[in-house]
């Protein structure tokens, strides 16, 4: 289920309490062109557009965000990198790490690359 936040200073995003999502959702209103009511900008959000609910700072936006959602794309990442790095060699030697055929290892013996990997 997606929530409104809204941006701090710092970057930072956090979640509107419950008791002010009016309060943000006029300030949406007010500050963004083209949104006329509280579904327009729920939509537009909807749609990954974040609003402007102050005019004064960079970072008066607001979001509809999907913890769910962005917690399964961190994993999605985390998988497709861990499946990346799979076949990952390391030199016994230096220390180095690479992927066979690329340097530091390479294929070709005495051409003083790291062959000694494990």
């Amino acid at each position: 289920m997606k929530k409104l936040q809204h941006q701090l200073s710092n970057g930072m995003w956090v979640y509107v309490p419950e008791d002010r999502i009016e309060e943000f959702l006029d300030r949406c209103v007010k500050h963004s062109e083209g949104i006329e009511n509280h579904e327009q900008a729920l939509e537009a959000m909807e749609r990954g557009k974040e609003l402007r609910n102050a005019s004064e700072d960079w970072y008066s936006v607001c979001r509809l965000f999907d913890q769910g959602e962005h917690e399964r794309k961190m994993q999605a990442i985390y998988k497709a990198e861990q499946e990346r790095n799979r076949d990952r060699l390391y030199c016994k030697r230096c220390g180095q790490s690479g992927f066979e055929g690329n340097y530091p290892f390479s294929t070709a013996p005495g051409t003083g690359y790291c062959d000694d990997r494990l």
